[in-house]
């Protein structure tokens, strides 16, 4: 059983030296959550699965149909078509097991674990997790949802590459809710672009950035290389505290952009259908993940709708009246 190499060396040279809770560590390889230690290893060998005695085993598939999870006697199995297995025990040991002989098995190694794995174990914890994008400038922190193909990536890197911003997460937004308030935890600072708004919008060339092992169309890309100029925050040294949600509803190329703000009883069932990979929830975790929404919406956290025109000549005008009216 050898330990796996998550990602590419330079994948982890573009991150710096930051502090994030679930990067593994480069030297011992072991992934650190925010408040205690997750062990992951690859196996050469497949990893064994108990019998299925029942459907009652099974929580459920994505929409693709290539990715489902079981529950077995509380351990839980992620059984992929083609791309490998993902288990994890009670402890919270995480094995990896991904045919060597696929192309981008590395990334798939690293996907089936930060997409999949990772969120089990922190909505374990006591974590809210939303499907949407996280950055942060000066006491701003927003996170940022809406539909797949609704335009999260594009107008997160514009944010970044027009108006500074920095990224805290991609994909995942977790939240804590404390005595004191709603904690925006962050993640891996490194979007997943598609090759050509890369190109056409920022000005980069895509064949310099690793493939995502899933979806041929997307690179991976260092936030960093986007916004030069951002500056980083200390997360050893700063809380990052919450402050605005905003869900993305794309309108014609003629409509205003328009920011209108959500009752508490509306947010509720708008975030409830933003949760991240609803697919996988269990009943009492899909009811955890409701009580703390409601939760968070006890602080001063604003939600609210963002109406704007899609149109990828208008993306800077709507990334200046985003950072203006936040």
């Amino acid at each position: 059983m050898n330990e796996l190499n998550y990602i590419e060396t330079q994948y982890f040279d573009q991150i710096h030296n930051l502090q994030l809770p679930w990067i593994p560590d480069i030297s011992t390889k072991v992934s650190t959550n925010v408040d205690d230690k997750i062990n992951v290893r690859y196996c050469d060998n497949p990893i064994s699965i108990p019998n299925i005695n029942s459907l009652s085993d099974f929580v459920g598939i994505n929409k693709w149909k290539n990715v489902s999870r079981w529950v077995i006697n509380n351990e839980n199995y992620i059984l992929t078509n083609g791309f490998g297995l993902m288990s994890i025990d009670k402890l919270n040991n995480v094995k990896i097991n991904v045919p060597k002989d696929k192309e981008g098995w590395v990334r798939i190694g690293w996907m089936l674990y930060n997409s999949i794995g990772v969120p089990i174990i922190l909505r374990e914890k006591g974590y809210l997790l939303l499907h949407g994008n996280l950055i942060k400038k000066n006491n701003k922190t927003i996170l940022i949802l809406g539909e797949s193909g609704y335009g999260k990536s594009t107008l997160t890197a514009s944010m970044i590459y027009y108006k500074g911003w920095e990224l805290l997460s991609d994909d995942i937004g977790v939240v804590k809710t404390t005595t004191t308030g709603v904690r925006a935890i962050p993640g891996i600072p490194i979007m997943k672009l598609t090759s050509h708004n890369l190109n056409s919008l920022f000005k980069l060339t895509p064949t310099n950035y690793s493939s995502v092992g899933y979806d041929d169309y997307k690179v991976y890309v260092p936030s960093h290389d986007i916004g030069k100029d951002t500056v980083k925050t200390d997360y050893d040294q700063n809380r990052i505290n919450l402050t605005n949600i905003i869900i993305l509803k794309p309108e014609k190329p003629t409509e205003p952009i328009v920011l209108k703000q959500l009752q508490p009883s509306g947010s509720v069932a708008v975030l409830s259908h933003n949760l991240y990979n609803p697919w996988l929830l269990q009943k009492n975790e899909l009811e955890q993940q409701t009580r703390e929404i409601c939760r968070m919406l006890n602080y001063d956290v604003s939600v609210q709708t963002l109406h704007y025109p899609r149109d990828i000549n208008l993306l800077e005008k709507v990334c200046g009246e985003l950072d203006n009216l936040v």
